[in-house]
């Protein structure tokens, strides 16, 4: 796979040199008025970023955390940090965090993890973090500090930019911030992956993405920033906080401007249709759609058809969906369905699934038959294998841990070289999830990690376990945390089951299911579906003490059958 560029800085200088006036991004508003910005403005704005950036000292490859709201500023300030050759990391938004001090805390571990060297935010929070970062070596930025140039539009051409093997960025995890990984990303492996992932999608000069998912996700980031930007197709990006109160208002920027892309965790699919089956769509069109890519969670079957019977007809194309399959280590995706396929469903014997570890093939919506939804066929220049746990490669249709080896995978965790060596060997990357291939599609299964994924928001359950061994009434070191599928939402459901301490009344149980709630929300920003209580010795642990949570999953999943 043969780049010219060297660095994702050159194809969007080029496209602005090319054409200053052109519209790189029309934003969406919370009051869905819409701002127009125009690849000059944007070049400006992070010229003026980059200037600052050296003006303070940073230098080529130091690390700057972007902590900014949802704005053409933090665009600006992305690309402004990879002009002054400095390797950014979004962080979550400051606007929306449900406790200051807890996301203060958040963003001083955060720097002191990635030995960050600037923090780029808004001005009341640099204010705020100042006496915290003062012995961090790190800078607090605000934005109200940037050099603006009144007048004409600066269309100067950065000199010292990284390229090749260089960090272009670090794609942090969710979790608490002390198990939270920081992937890092090539130039190299960035510009590999656009390459190929724009040929998946069949971009098209005329073509319009739209995107709303959060920029410090790979999800948002890449698909709705990255790609847009160095090829040349004009964005349309909304606040995920704005998606998440008003669904329709994405449908309707998809007709208004002829969306032909944009990208989902599979919860939004039964979010969307769930928020929106009620209200007047009558002259909604969806037909300019042709790639609706989904992926950051498992993929439901019954999400995808009810979303589908629902919108075909608006005009949704039976061939718009598009299921596939990633992760940040791999930039973002490994495979995804072609253009002209509609989305392929595998049905397989359940038991022959999990006992024998072999997809063997059913009768559709017959007892004892699942649907396995395909996640496409590997990208150009990517290798997907299953395993097992010797990491021997297995034959189709044979369920093992999912391996992948890309021309886009990342260059290691950040500062993590034991973890790294844990997952990579020989040039494959070795993911954690189970999975089966079938005639070159990947199907994906469930994990081998404990790893909850909410909303596209990943939870170790470490986290959770650990909030409840410090609640009164709760047995410490007797509560476990796990993820079941949640047909309803298409995302999981959170589930605690702890034992209680001797001598708890009936009473009390309401009180401690109440604080450990609270306690996980203010903790994680997480809500907990289930609560459930149980008698002492019901959790299932190995005989040195390490909780078991697939067995105790398990169990629960049979009690609540019987």
């Amino acid at each position: 796979m043969l780049n010219p560029c060297e660095s994702i800085v050159e194809p969007f200088v080029e496209k602005t040199l090319e054409n200053p006036a052109r519209i790189a991004i029309i934003l969406i508003s919370d009051d869905d008025s819409e701002e127009k910005i125009s690849y000059g403005q944007l070049h400006s704005k992070a010229i003026s970023w980059a200037q600052t950036l050296q003006s303070n000292a940073i230098k080529k490859q130091d690390i700057v955390i972007v902590c900014l709201n949802h704005s053409p500023e933090l665009v600006a300030a992305f690309w402004g940090v990879l002009y002054a050759g400095a390797i950014p990391i979004i962080s979550h938004y400051p606007e929306h965090a449900p406790n200051r001090d807890k996301f203060k805390e958040q963003i001083c571990s955060l720097v002191k993890n990635s030995g960050a060297r600037g923090l780029i935010t808004i001005p009341q929070l640099q204010i705020e973090l100042g006496e915290s970062l003062r012995d961090s070596n790190c800078q607090a930025i605000s934005a109200a500090e940037i050099l603006t140039r009144p007048g004409k539009q600066d269309l100067s051409v950065p000199k010292d930019y990284a390229l090749g093997e260089q960090i272009a960025y670090i794609q942090y995890t969710s979790g608490s911030t002390g198990r939270q990984k920081g992937v890092r990303l090539s130039h190299r492996a960035i510009l590999n992956f656009i390459q190929s992932y724009a040929t998946a999608l069949d971009i098209r000069p005329r073509d319009v993405i739209v995107n709303w998912p959060p920029l410090y996700h790979d999800l948002g980031l890449f698909s709705g920033i990255v790609l847009p930007l160095t090829i040349g197709v004009p964005l349309v990006l909304m606040s995920p906080f704005k998606w998440v109160h008003n669904p329709k208002a994405l449908l309707e920027a998809i007709q208004r401007h002829g969306g032909t892309h944009c990208i989902f965790p599979n919860f939004g699919l039964n979010h969307t249709l769930r928020s929106v089956k009620d209200q007047n769509l009558k002259e909604l069109d969806l037909s300019s759609l042709r790639f609706v890519g989904l992926g950051g969670e498992p993929i439901l079957y019954d999400s995808i058809k009810v979303f589908f019977d629902f919108f075909k007809s608006y005009g949704l194309a039976a061939t718009a969906i598009k299921p596939g399959y990633g992760m940040a280590e791999n930039t973002l995706a490994a495979t995804v369905t072609k253009m002209q396929d509609k989305c392929s469903v595998d049905w397989v014997d359940v038991r022959s699934l999990y006992d024998e570890r072999r997809a063997v093939p059913a009768v559709s919506n017959q007892k004892g038959s699942i649907p396995v939804v395909s996640c496409g066929l590997p990208l150009d220049g990517a290798d997907v294998a299953i395993v097992d746990s010797s990491r021997n490669h297995l034959p189709e249709r044979s369920v093992g841990e999912i391996a992948i080896r890309t021309g886009f995978l990342f260059s290691g965790y950040h500062l993590n070289p034991e973890l790294t060596a844990e997952v990579m060997d020989d040039g494959w990357y070795y993911t954690g999830d189970i999975g089966y291939l079938a005639k070159g599609h990947l199907y994906v299964c469930g994990r081998k990690k404990d790893l909850i994924i909410k909303g596209g928001q990943n939870i170790h359950p470490e986290d959770l376990e650990n909030i409840a061994n410090t609640v009164s009434g709760i047995k410490p070191g007797r509560a476990v945390a796990f993820g079941i599928n949640d047909p309803r939402t298409g995302s999981e459901k959170i589930v605690m089951v702890c034992e209680l301490m001797s001598g708890v009344g009936q009473e009390d149980r309401a009180n401690i299911s109440r604080e450990l709630r609270r306690c996980v929300f203010h903790e994680l920003y997480v809500s907990l579906s289930e609560v459930r209580f149980v008698e002492s010795g019901w959790i299932v642990k190995t005989y040195n003490g390490r909780m078991v949570r697939s067995a105790n999953r398990t169990k629960y999943l049979k009690g609540t059958k019987s």
